[in-house]
């Protein structure tokens, strides 16, 4: 059953979102992780857009084929599989704004707009978080489908929960000043590889840099954090080169020292 929003992410000890629970998955693969693959013989109907290649018991893992041999293959994973490549164009395609039914692939699919109530959390501390999802509906063969859009009203909803901007208001903050994520990084020393997890949904930033962010919406901080960043910066006269790794110079006498030496206990 996936439930990322009851499983805690161990980079920040909060729970999952859908979003950050498949970027997740896709670091680990990337990294070299080895993930054990699995067969879904009977999988919800309403499931993240990463999920949606599983509707007929295709072995899936956020977008990656499973890598094991044709002759493990063949024993599980189930007839139909030769059609995994048109299903993975569907998904490509409605990630470049084109929705095609995951099933059928037929581009006539509509949207209905439905309350969905989730647990976020773990054991005790888990809560109900309500949000308004766009459920998918194929015309031609009636699937049934939730995408990453309805994933993000899901981590949308969860960071309102939590008191947090969500991606795009963080990322709003950053464009306001018209700054790249490199130059909006240099100057708040916020590290570029975070700020760009936040915008795109992958993590959840601390309470205490969604303040930080929350008072840069004042033209007024960010100016007084230019001119601070100006006076600060170091000039290129007193510019330190890099420093040399310091080392012993070995001769003779450091070597007669060094067989001289000896560790004698005490008391």
């Amino acid at each position: 059953m996936w439930n990322p929003t009851q499983v805690i992410n161990p980079e920040c000890g909060i729970p999952f979102t859908d979003i950050s629970a498949w970027h997740f998955i896709a670091d680990q693969l990337e990294g070299g992780c080895l993930i054990e693959p699995i067969v879904l013989e009977k999988p919800p109907i309403l499931f993240g857009s990463p999920g949606l290649w599983a509707s007929r018991g295709y072995t899936q893992k956020c977008g990656y084929t499973s890598r094991r041999s044709s002759e493990e293959a063949s024993t599980t994973i189930p007839a139909g599989r030769d059609d995994m490549p048109r299903r993975r164009n569907s998904f490509v395609n409605h990630c470049r704004g084109k929705i095609e039914c995951p099933t059928c692939d037929s581009p006539n699919v509509g949207t209905e707009y439905v309350e969905q109530s989730f647990k976020y959390g773990v054991g005790d501390d888990a809560e109900d978080i309500g949000c308004t999802v766009p459920l998918r509906v194929c015309r031609s063969c009636g699937t049934q489908f939730i995408d990453e859009e309805g994933e993000r009203a899901r981590h949308e909803a969860v960071c309102r929960h939590l008191g947090l901007m969500t991606p795009a208001e963080v990322q709003a903050v950053r464009d306001r000043y018209a700054a790249t994520q490199a130059e909006f990084s240099e100057l708040t020393g916020i590290g570029e590889a975070s700020l760009s997890r936040w915008e795109n949904g992958s993590s959840l930033q601390s309470k205490a840099y969604d303040n930080f962010l929350y008072l840069l919406t004042s033209g007024e901080n960010y100016r007084r954090l230019m001119d601070r960043a100006a006076t600060t910066r170091p000039s290129a006269s007193s510019h330190v080169g890099p420093g040399k790794f310091r080392s012993l110079h070995v001769n003779a006498i450091c070597i007669a020292h060094q067989r001289q030496f000896v560790l004698r206990p005490t008391g």
